[in-house]
């Protein structure tokens, strides 16, 4: 099984894998469902930043900061949250803000596809 190297650097399978009972079965299968998940969430993600929607940001942004976190994905979660708590405050989401946030959740697909491939061996 992988552990966190170089290769990873968006999301911590290890420390997920503490977090799971030492299961590599169910660090795969919630891998395995986030990716499926977030195809559609980042293409809302983008369809509600343009023109912002604040109250259906928040909303991904809620949902997102949470599973980030399940996945010990640092940045995307920190991101999720400023995303969030922007949409709380202000009435303007500056473009940047869901941008990034969108990058980073394909980040973290593109390395979870990496470390199912990798566990696959």
């Amino acid at each position: 099984m992988p552990h966190r190297s170089s290769k990873f650097k968006h999301f911590s399978p290890k420390a997920m894998l503490e977090d799971l009972m030492d299961s590599p079965e169910v660090v795969q299968n919630v891998l395995t469902y986030f990716i499926s998940w977030q195809d559609d969430v980042a293409k809302e993600l983008l369809s509600a930043a343009d023109p912002a929607d604040t109250l259906r940001l928040q909303r991904i942004a809620h949902s997102l900061r949470g599973t980030l976190a399940q996945l010990h994905a640092d940045t995307g979660a920190q991101l999720a949250s400023a995303l969030e708590l922007t949409c709380k405050q202000a009435a303007t989401v500056p473009p940047s803000l869901p941008n990034d946030l969108h990058a980073e959740l394909v980040a973290v697909a593109n390395e979870a596809n990496l470390y199912l491939q990798a566990s696959k061996h």
